[in-house]
């Protein structure tokens, strides 16, 4: 017209125009709406999702339900990236059939649908740092904030990391899961957890992983990673949420910490008045917490009817005997908690002598320098470890009783431990370091303010325990003095294990400030 407009008559909704190349948004009411120029905030491969498609197929935008479709990409090599903020609840996430891809630094919230939704097979991968949030201040009914839509029995929702530290934060809606299903979905979702720092927590009754409210089971597979979930009022932190199926929980590996839902959910397991399920740790770190109100730590919840089993083969499990109920197994007999003490705080622990079976993958110590293993008054030691091979004095080694006293080693030292199945578990008492056949030292190396040691040990083992059994000392001119103000801290040194050489590692030690020259002499205290 004469001022330089058209006018269209469309129902309500919301509606983005391509106007002069540029995206313009209109949100239709009652009372008609004026298009704007619009950016959502939210790029695909670095092209605003407000561009509404992907010349490639691989993405789609809809104004109409403000939905952008990922429909396409398999693999890291062939996926698309998500990345930005749009907390106006303009932009949310569906992931399609069979794909990959990516959410990198990604801020997303939405409530009258999850920020994400996966439907079929669907691999979501790791970059930064990302939060979903589908919480709301009203009650009414809200979604997961990494929702899981089942439309056939292999669908199935896996993260992963494609970083290191790569982080997802994910708040679930009321009645809703942080990652899993939303209120009263009657089909069993299933969920594979590979790596990334996961920090998921559940809308009252759901857990923080898995099932929401009045839901049906939820399978669980935890790999890798540091996961910490945390259940809403009557959820598990990991498993069933109120009232739900408790569907299964399977823990290979990573570092998990639940926690469970304020009113009868366990950390592991069941929601309060759930039904059958199953927890089967065999290998990682695995921290639960639990408050005072009817909760537990591991299996079923306050007034769960027809649990399954708890089964610990593996694993650093820090969890109160009391709080497992059913009381857990090694699949043919009754297992107990060990304490194992005197390691380094928050480091990786490696073991020699343990039963055959039993997993110690991402086994690390806590803040305390403990790890709890979880085994049999009796067990059959895949490499037994004697006294003999210990060299440890008499007072070290308690006098041995058939069928209850064990010996094994934990980063280079002895430990020995007798299990009572009255008391419910044990103290592993620490001895003296295993004897040490060689040690090789293959390389050093001073770059970007650190000191790289590469060691060749047997038993590789010792490696874990080096902070206490080398000193290594520096000075700028030589000799190097031989009183304390020569040695370095250790507290903040690294161990990283080289692949495919299990003897071998390197050892990074930080060093503070420059020096024109520096001297550098390691010293050995083992036997």
């Amino acid at each position: 017209d004469g001022g330089g407009n058209i006018h269209v008559w469309l129902a309500e909704g919301d509606y983005i125009f391509m106007l002069g190349g540029v995206p313009h948004l209109a949100h239709v009411t009652r009372t008609g709406a004026v298009a704007e120029p619009w950016l959502s905030g939210v790029t695909v491969d670095g092209t605003d999702a407000a561009y509404l498609h992907d010349e490639g197929g691989k993405w789609r935008y809809r104004a109409n339900n403000r939905t952008l479709y990922i429909t396409a990409g398999t693999s890291p090599d062939d996926c698309v990236t998500v990345s930005g903020t749009n907390t106006e609840d303009y932009v949310r996430v569906a992931a399609m059939d069979d794909v990959y891809f990516a959410i990198s630094n990604l801020n997303l919230h939405a409530t009258n649908a999850a920020p994400i939704s996966v439907y079929g097979h669907v691999t979501v991968a790791l970059i930064g740092d990302n939060t979903l949030d589908a919480t709301s201040e009203s009650g009414s009914y809200l979604p997961a904030a990494l929702q899981m839509e089942v439309s056939g029995y292999d669908d199935a929702l896996s993260i992963t990391n494609l970083q290191p530290e790569a982080s997802l934060v994910a708040n679930g809606g009321w009645a809703a899961a942080g990652i899993g299903s939303k209120r009263e979905v009657s089909k069993t979702i299933y969920m594979n957890i590979y790596g990334g720092n996961i920090t998921a927590t559940g809308g009252s009754g759901a857990a923080g992983i898995g099932s929401g409210f009045k839901s049906w089971s939820a399978i669980v597979n935890i790999y890798g990673g540091k996961v910490t979930a945390v259940g809403g009022k009557g959820g598990a932190g990991i498993g069933g949420g109120y009232n739900s199926s408790g569907g299964s929980v399977a823990i290979s590996g990573g570092v998990v910490t639940a926690v469970s839902g304020n009113g009868g959910g366990a950390c592991i397991g069941a929601g309060y008045n759930g039904t059958y399920g199953d927890v089967t740790i065999s290998g990682g770190t695995v921290v639960t917490s639990t408050d005072e109100f009817r909760t537990r730590a591991i299996g079923d919840g306050f007034g769960t009817s027809g649990f399954g089993k708890v089964t610990i083969i593996g694993g650093s499990i820090d969890a109160d005997p009391a709080g497992i109920t059913p009381a857990p197994s090694n699949t043919s007999e009754r297992v107990y908690r060990v304490e194992i003490p005197g390691l380094m705080p928050n480091t990786k622990v490696a073991f020699n002598g343990l039963p055959a079976d039993y997993g110690t993958a991402d086994i690390y110590a806590d803040g305390i320098g403990s790890a709890y293993l979880w085994l049999p008054e009796n067990w059959e030691s895949e490499h037994p470890i004697t006294p003999k091979t210990l060299m440890a004095s008499p007072r070290r080694l308690r006098a041995q009783t058939s069928g209850t006293a064990h010996t094994f080693a934990a980063n280079g030292y002895s430990y020995t431990v007798t299990i009572d199945a009255d008391t419910g578990g044990a103290v592993a008492d620490k001895g003296d370091p295993l004897p040490l056949e060689s040690l090789v030292i293959d390389d050093f190396a001073v770059d970007d303010g650190n000191l790289s040691i590469k060691f060749t040990a047997k038993p590789a083992t010792w490696l874990y325990g080096f902070a206490d059994l080398i000193t290594v000392r520096a000075s700028e001119t030589l000799p190097i003095p031989d009183g304390e103000e020569s040695v370095l801290d250790l507290s903040g040194a690294k161990l990283y294990f080289d692949e495919g050489d299990a003897d071998s590692a390197t050892i990074v030690v930080p060093l503070e400030g420059d020096a024109p020259s520096r001297f550098f002499r390691i010293e050995g205290h083992s036997p």
